[in-house]
């Protein structure tokens, strides 16, 4: 059975490849995971998306940063750790 994280990868390769044969870079821009979802979830979905940008030599660039996506909390203007860390990793 495929999980979603292997198809993110094999769909994300799909387009590395294209890029490769063409001699042109690829940029996965504004990707993000809605706060309606659980956090543990965006953090996990957020973290494969980035990952497998990097892996493949994409550039990325992550939807935004203080609303509904955001990895900071505009109420408290403290970042989500757990997202930014799925963006950033230490």
């Amino acid at each position: 059975v495929k999980t979603e994280a292997m198809e993110i990868a094999d769909t994300m390769a799909i387009a590395s490849r294209w890029s490769i044969a063409r001699n042109m870079p690829m940029y996965v821009g504004e990707f993000g995971a809605y706060n309606k979802g659980d956090l543990a979830s965006r953090v996990a979905w957020t973290r494969t998306v980035r990952s497998n940008a990097q892996r493949l030599n994409l550039g990325w660039g992550y939807w935004e940063l203080a609303q509904g996506f955001g990895f900071l909390d505009p109420t408290t203007n403290t970042f989500r750790v757990p997202l930014l860390r799925a963006l950033i990793p230490e």
